[in-house]
């Protein structure tokens, strides 16, 4: 009679010895509540003890869902401040909110370079100019300083991601953010699954109730 063998093949024990990941969801998990985005959106618009470029930069994350690597690339070109102030966000402009409008007319009143190489002082065609002459501040730079100011760059754009996908079509949410098609999708689909969810504990509720 032939045993069994009790020895494992060489497949099993090769997946015996990797340690296989497990699939992770890409979907963004941190979001702020409805309250903390417009306690900080209001933070970022009125409050004179933060900095004002991190007001600046912090107000267009909340309002436009702006990555800040996005932001520190806008020019004095991209912005309107005349009767119909607009910013031109991927070619598309895009009306301004009178208190964003104020906030960006003080921040290009006082922005100007920081190189030490001769043009500290002048005005600067960025709305973020960096301390190397002709260059943009960089998105490591502005990142700590939003968060040093309770400004979250990531959850706060997580969150004003939602809110926009709640009321933008996808094909919209992509072309005017420059998010990819397979992106805005998700945004899209993740808006209408937490809806769904809410109106399912809606229905619950309303059931024990």
């Amino acid at each position: 009679m032939i045993k069994a063998s009790r020895r494992k093949t060489p497949q099993q024990r090769l997946v015996g010895e990797l340690d296989l990941p497990r699939h992770r969801s890409t979907d963004p998990q941190n979001f702020l509540t409805e309250d903390d985005y417009g306690r900080l959106l209001h933070r970022c618009l009125h409050h004179q003890d933060v900095p004002l470029d991190a007001r600046v930069a912090g107000a267009l994350v909340f309002v436009y869902g702006l990555h800040v690597a996005r932001i520190v690339e806008l020019t004095t070109d991209d912005l309107d401040l005349g009767d119909e102030p607009q910013l031109r966000i991927n070619g598309h402009d895009l009306v301004l909110p009178p208190a964003l409008v104020s906030l960006l007319a003080q921040h290009v009143a006082t922005a100007t370079t920081t190189s030490l190489v001769g043009q500290a002082g002048t005005p600067a065609k960025w709305l973020f100019p960096g301390q190397q002459a002709g260059r943009p501040l960089a998105a490591a730079s502005l990142v700590p300083k939003l968060t040093a100011h309770e400004l979250p760059a990531r959850i706060s754009r997580n969150s004003a991601l939602l809110s926009l996908a709640s009321d933008l079509p996808a094909a919209v949410l992509s072309s005017l953010l420059g998010l990819s098609e397979t992106a805005a999708v998700r945004w899209v689909h993740r808006t209408k699954r937490d809806w769904h969810a809410f109106l399912q504990a809606r229905a619950g509720d309303l059931e024990r109730g």
